[in-house]
C-alpha cells in the first residue's frame, strides 16, 4: 500500500471533500426534482454545470452541457 494512502479510502460511506459536497447535494436535489429514483450521470452533470468550479462549468458549456443544454 502506498505510504500516504488510507486503508479506508475506498470504502463506501466515506465523507466527500468540501468542494464536492455542494455538487452532490445539488445532484440529489435535481434527481428529486425530476422524480428520479436514483442520482444518475445527468443529475451530476447538471449539478457540475451550476455548482462546479468555473473551469468545469466552462468546459461543460463549451460542449453544450450547460443547464439549458442538458
Amino acid at each position: 500500500m502506498p505510504e500516504n494512502s488510507h486503508p479506508a479510502a475506498d470504502l463506501p460511506g466515506q465523507p466527500v471533500s468540501r468542494a464536492l459536497r455542494p455538487v452532490v447535494i445539488r445532484a440529489i436535489a435535481e434527481a428529486q426534482r425530476r422524480n428520479a429514483p436514483l442520482v444518475e450521470a445527468e443529475h451530476l452533470l447538471l449539478a457540475l454545470s451550476t455548482e462546479g468550479d468555473a473551469p468545469v462549468r466552462t468546459a461543460l458549456a463549451e460542449a453544450g452541457l450547460d443547464p439549458d443544454g442538458l
